[in-house]
């Protein structure tokens, strides 16, 4: 009977485990992160991520000279906690852990008898360590688009707002969808399309005296 060594590798995410389970169990994902060097990459990736289901990914030396199929079964599945899986005669366990600091992610697996010990960990926790660098840069590419399309959205707000201040018709049309479709509270309470829209501002400004009466909090 061949001896097998439990390795394990672990590294710690900074972001939602709901990003780091989807990271890690996505197919598109997977050829990102999937390699222990920069002259290796996965070529395509499988998921059925269910107890029974097949999973496997193709990695290939970029200048084609050497490549195989990691693929195995799924055994155990905790959405959130926990993937168990077999691969060959070897198996091994991801475990998701939340901290403070994101999400700990342990592998731990079967060794094989081709490679040292440490030869399969140092591989092993290169694959992991770019999974955190692929997961934390997505998460900082998805902040800062939200921040840009936060300060979009503010700036078209306060230019909206002191068109109204202004009782400047030109300057509140502006950005509007020709479709406009707005409830409103005084009569005709809905209006449809742009020159609807614009045709209740004559009542709004009636309310109200000079332009700079109109105010926002």
């Amino acid at each position: 009977m061949t001896n097998t060594t439990k390795i394990t590798v672990e590294t710690t995410v900074a972001a939602p485990i709901e990003h780091v389970w989807r990271a890690y169990t996505t197919p598109d994902d997977i050829k990102q992160w999937n390699a222990a060097s920069d002259d290796w990459h996965t070529t395509s990736a499988t998921v059925d991520l269910r107890v029974g289901g097949a999973f496997s990914s193709r990695m290939e030396a970029k200048d084609r000279t050497m490549g195989f199929n990691f693929a195995g079964t799924y055994t155990k599945i905790v959405e959130h906690k926990l993937i168990e899986y077999s691969f060959g005669d070897r198996a091994a366990q991801v475990a998701f852990a939340t901290s403070s600091k994101g999400v700990k992610l342990r592998v731990t697996f079967d060794s094989e008898q081709t490679h040292s010990v440490e030869q399969q960990r140092q591989g092993w926790q290169a694959i992991l360590n770019n999974f955190a660098k692929h997961v934390e840069a997505g998460r900082r590419a998805a902040q800062a688009a939200t921040s840009a399309d936060e300060k979009e959205i503010s700036t078209l707000i306060e230019r909206w707002s002191k068109a109204v201040r202004d009782q400047n018709l030109e300057g509140i049309r502006a950005d509007h969808d020709p479709d406009i479709l707005m409830f409103d509270v005084p009569p005709p309470f809905l209006s449809q399309g742009l020159d609807a829209y614009m045709a209740t501002w004559d009542t709004f400004f009636a309310s109200f005296g000079k332009a700079g009466d109109v105010q926002f909090s």
